[in-house]
């Protein structure tokens, strides 16, 4: 999350949308947020924004025009999206990603699974998920798998970042002894709309 706000700083993208936002946590985790900014926040629940806009709508639907933002985010959204949606809404989101995509999934095969907790589960085939699942979660796609369809859908990926697990007591270890590299929880994707061949300065 720090390089995350720390690019979104570096860069002043004038209008930012996160997809799947729920509460709008990410919003409160960016540092020097302009807050004079276009700020939207687009989920299937009613939420009340306190730094952002919040619309209810469905991510694979998006309401707006195309390139309305110049920054897109989807964290933690791509295991609520079915395996027959997610091209729908990588394509929703090149259309209005004016410049930046930035999209953060956890690590289908970390040793534990970050939403059921269990060892090993994510080496299950994805129509096994199901059964441990709860609250709206389908099923976890791996890193090839996003930065495949994301290339299919006309962008192109620059930059993946690998999440720590500071939160587990194992993963502080992993974070000391640097083997986080090896065993992230999770991956923070950055992307271009390739319709623009733009270049961030």
């Amino acid at each position: 999350m720090k390089y995350f706000s720390s690019f979104v700083t570096k860069y002043h993208f004038d209008s930012i949308l996160d997809a799947g936002c729920g509460k709008g946590l990410l919003f409160d985790h960016i540092e020097n947020l302009d807050e004079s900014k276009l700020l939207i926040g687009v989920d299937l629940q009613r939420k009340k924004g306190k730094r952002y806009q919040h619309i209810v709508a469905d991510a694979t639907r998006l309401p707006f025009k195309n390139d309305a933002f110049s920054l897109v985010t989807a964290f933690s959204l791509l295991e609520h999206i079915p395996k027959t949606g997610r091209k729908q809404l990588y394509k929703e989101m090149q259309r209005v990603a004016g410049k930046e995509l930035v999209i953060q999934l956890p690590n289908r095969y970390f040793i534990i699974e970050s939403h059921t907790f269990l060892p090993f589960f994510g080496f299950l085939p994805s129509n096994m998920h199901s059964f441990a699942y709860r609250g709206g979660y389908v099923a976890v796609p791996s890193l090839k798998n996003v930065v495949h369809s994301l290339k299919e859908c006309g962008f192109g990926v620059h930059t993946i970042e690998k999440c720590e697990a500071s939160f587990l007591p194992f993963g502080r270890l992993l974070s000391r002894t640097g083997l986080h590299r090896l065993f992230p929880v999770g991956y923070v994707i950055f992307a271009r709309p390739e319709k623009h061949e733009r270049q961030i300065r």
